[in-house]
């Protein structure tokens, strides 16, 4: 569960998957280039926009972030995991 991205009849887009269903919070997009651009400038239905290197990382490496999680007495967006610069690990892993 959580943030997936999918193509379907050749766009891509981020599907929240959840046990109840699954359904996409972005418009799709013929080149992940511009799914980029759409997370870093808009966001998602759900989340308010990504920064560039979340939103690349999340297009271009791991294909998915969860939808929310707990870290050290904080609730962040499940995006908020994914890595600031090439440099960062996924927070998620600490």
């Amino acid at each position: 569960m959580g943030r997936e991205l999918k193509q379907t009849n050749g766009l891509w887009a981020v599907h929240e998957t959840v046990s109840e269903s699954e359904y996409a919070i972005t418009p799709g997009f013929a080149e992940k280039a511009d799914l980029v651009k759409h997370l870093s400038g808009w966001g998602t239905e759900c989340d308010d926009p990504w920064s560039k290197e979340q939103a690349e990382y999340f297009v271009n490496e791991s294909g998915w972030a969860p939808s929310g999680i707990a870290h050290h007495g904080e609730v962040p967006k499940g995006y908020e995991v994914l890595p600031n610069d090439a440099t960062e690990e996924p927070k998620c892993n600490s």
